[in-house]
């Protein structure tokens, strides 16, 4: 039971009892230290942007600590976070739903790539992320939208 004559006053807004939103952020940050001290340094990352067009090459690495908020990853709608590396040959012309993006790059490296994207739905109804080589004229399976 609790019991009082006199109330003071509270100067500024009033806020919840527990602030969940630093109680989470500071268990998360526990985790990972924890993780960092079991683990190692290699073992715990998070992923971050990279300046490249090409999708195997568009993320990296980073240590939970680097994190910013521009790295946020791009909406799922414009590239799946899902893909395959390396990306997987498919054995017939998919069935297309609609043009995605062209992506000619690497020449400068001597790993040109030169990629038709394309937006498809298997068998199941998934959709899928294609490309068409077009140097090869073969169709490849990039990535999954889950």
């Amino acid at each position: 039971m609790l019991h009082c004559d006199r109330f003071q006053p509270l100067d500024g807004p009033q806020m919840a009892l527990f602030d969940a939103g630093k109680a989470e952020e500071t268990a998360w940050r526990q985790t990972v230290e924890r993780l960092l001290a079991r683990l190692g340094e290699d073992a715990v990352w998070t992923m971050g942007l990279a300046d490249d067009h090409r999708p195997e090459r568009a993320w990296r690495r980073q240590h939970p600590a680097n994190q910013q908020s521009s790295g946020v990853l791009p909406p799922a709608a414009d590239r799946p976070l899902w893909m395959f590396d390396p990306p997987r040959p498919l054995p017939h012309s998919p069935k297309l739903a609609g043009p995605a993006e062209r992506i000619e790059s690497g020449w400068w490296e001597g790993n040109e790539l030169r990629r038709d994207y394309f937006l498809a739905t298997g068998d199941s109804g998934m959709r899928l992320w294609v490309y068409q080589d077009r140097r090869s004229r073969r169709w490849y399976l990039h990535g999954l939208w889950a």
